[in-house]
C-alpha cells in the first residue's frame, strides 16, 4: 500500500504546489525550487513522505522475494528523503529573481540535493530492469516484462534530458519544468504499478510460502 500511495502523493502534491504557486513556472522550473520561498515547507515535507513511503514499499517488496530491485527501490526512496532534507538553491527564475538556468556554482547542499537525484534516479533504472528481467522468466508476464523494461529506458531518457535542459540556454530551459515532470510521472509511477501488481498477486505468493 506503501507503495501505490507513496509516489501518487508525490506527483500530485508536486503538481498542485506548482500550479498554485505564486511567481513559479511549472513549465520552466524543477519541482525542487517548490521548497524555496513562502509554502517551500509543503514540498520539503512532501519529499520526505515520498521517499519514506517508497522506502516502506522496499521492505514489502524485499519480504515477498524482490531481492536486489528492492533494495534498489530502497535506494530511490532513500534518495528522495535526501533531496527533501538538502534544499536546492535558486534557479530557473525561482524565486523570481533568481538566475534562468541552473548555477553551476552551488551551496554544499544543493550539491547533495543534485546528487541524491542522480543516485535515485539510476538506482530507479537499475530496479525496472532487474523486474523486468523477474517478469522476463515467466512467459505469461511478457508483456509486464517489455513494458518495465521500456520504463527503464525513458527514466534514463528524460533524467538525462532534464538535466540537459536545466542548463542548455534558453532554447530548452524553457521547458526544463515539463521535461523533469515527465521524468516524475514515469519515474515514480511505475512503482506505483508494481505495488497494486504486487498487492494484488499478495495472496497466491503468501499462500505459496
Amino acid at each position: 500500500m506503501c507503495g501505490a500511495i507513496g509516489p501518487v502523493l508525490f506527483i500530485v502534491v508536486s503538481l498542485a504546489l506548482g500550479a498554485t504557486r505564486s511567481g513559479y513556472s511549472a513549465w520552466h522550473t524543477y519541482v525542487s525550487m517548490l521548497s524555496l520561498g513562502e509554502g517551500g515547507g509543503m514540498m520539503v515535507a512532501n519529499f520526505i513522505a515520498g521517499g519514506a513511503l517508497l522506502i516502506a514499499f522496499a521492505v514489502g517488496l524485499r519480504r515477498i522475494g524482490y531481492g536486489w530491485a528492492a533494495i534498489l527501490v530502497g535506494v530511490v526512496g532513500a534518495g528522495t528523503v535526501t533531496a527533501g532534507l538538502f534544499v536546492a538553491d535558486p534557479g530557473l527564475g525561482y524565486p523570481p529573481g533568481a538566475p534562468d538556468g541552473v548555477p553551476t556554482a552551488m551551496s554544499q547542499q544543493s550539491a547533495v540535493h543534485y546528487s541524491a537525484g542522480f543516485v535515485a534516479s539510476f538506482a530507479n533504472v537499475a530496479a525496472a530492469i532487474l523486474i523486468a528481467r523477474r517478469f522476463g522468466r515467466d512467459p505469461r508476464s511478457a508483456g509486464w516484462a517489455r513494458g518495465f523494461g521500456l520504463t527503464a529506458a525513458l527514466i534514463f531518457v528524460f533524467y538525462v534530458a532534464t538535466v540537459v535542459a536545466g542548463s542548455d540556454g534558453p532554447s530548452l530551459e524553457a521547458v526544463a519544468g515539463v521535461i523533469q515532470r515527465v521524468w516524475i510521472l514515469v519515474g515514480f509511477g511505475w512503482l506505483a504499478v508494481l505495488a497494486l501488481r504486487s498487492l494484488r498477486e499478495l495472496p497466491t505468493q503468501t499462500a505459496s510460502v
